[in-house]
């Protein structure tokens, strides 16, 4: 009785922590939070945006929000208009059981949300499944785009077999948790050095996705339906690119990085040292700096 009682006001006390963080930073910068509606799939997709400037547009992450990006953001709140989206299907907007969320579903929505926006063309940054649908947008809309950030980019083969695919991950998959001890392994996939953030978010965290957890065993066969969605598009993609990945990242080998190099040699590359899948979280500074730089190349 006493562990459970604990465990409950820890629960309690780390779901009020993940709240605040998560909204703290868009009230206090004036983030203007909006729900769009595309109606021929009955989807809303909430956003929130701040400040003047080229659109520079942030795509989060599988299993993640538009909260993902609160380390990186402020280092770009001078110059830009910051928006950030919560992917269908993820954070505050909304799930139909009957669409499909394909990173190229996902990149078409996109698009329709860029014409109700009324947007003539902006900056993408995403990462990991985020990157994989900025990608293919950039591919299959060039006139559209500004310049393109990939991080961790998943839709990409590999020196180390299919990422995201074995049948190693699969058995004991990380991204998809089946009881709430399942935590550690994400963990242990997307960090080389866990922040300390995470570890107050923990609870709250492992509530959340065990209540998903239908729903996220179906985005994520949509997600690895192919999983090479983003190499297919890689040779069509015009915009100048960033690609950044952290060294030691365990879900998706940074040998995609170095096979993406052999085929498109004109993008910039950079590789973050003692760091896992999210760089934004685990070196926020130093990823913002290389994103900034990048942008300010382009200008």
């Amino acid at each position: 009785m006493i562990s459970t009682v604990a465990y409950s006001w820890k629960n309690l006390i780390s779901s009020k922590i993940f709240d605040f963080s998560k909204e703290s930073w868009e009230r206090i910068c004036r983030f203007q939070e909006t729900t769009i509606h595309l109606p021929q799939e009955n989807l809303d997709i909430s956003m929130a945006s701040s400040g003047n400037g080229p659109p520079l547009v942030f795509l989060h992450g599988f299993a993640s929000d538009r909260s993902c990006w609160s380390l990186i953001w402020p280092f770009f709140m001078k110059g830009y208009r910051i928006i950030l989206i919560d992917l269908p299907a993820w954070g505050k907007s909304s799930y139909q059981s009957s669409a499909r969320y394909r990173p190229i579903d996902q990149a078409e929505r996109l698009e329709k949300l860029r014409e109700i926006m009324q947007l003539e063309s902006w900056h993408l940054i995403g990462i990991s499944m985020g990157a994989a649908i900025a990608g293919i947008y950039a591919a299959k809309y060039p006139e559209r785009m500004q310049s393109l950030t990939l991080l961790n980019a998943a839709g990409l083969s590999s020196d180390q077999g299919r990422p995201m695919v074995d049948d190693s991950l699969l058995k004991n998959n990380p991204l998809v948790l089946e009881k709430a001890s399942d935590i550690s392994n994400l963990w242990r996939h997307v960090f080389f050095r866990q922040p300390f953030l995470t570890r107050l978010y923990t609870p709250a965290l492992t509530l959340e996705y065990l209540r998903r957890l239908t729903i996220q065993k179906k985005l994520f066969q949509d997600l690895i339906e192919d999983p090479y969605s983003l190499e297919k598009y890689i040779f069509d993609i015009k915009t100048p690119t960033q690609v950044i990945w952290g060294q030691q990242d365990r879900l998706i080998d940074v040998s995609c990085l170095e096979r993406l190099h052999n085929a498109r040699p004109d993008f910039r590359y950079h590789v973050i040292e003692r760091c896992g899948h999210l760089p934004i979280l685990e070196r926020p500074r130093t990823t913002a700096k290389l994103m900034k730089q990048w942008l300010q190349t382009i200008a």
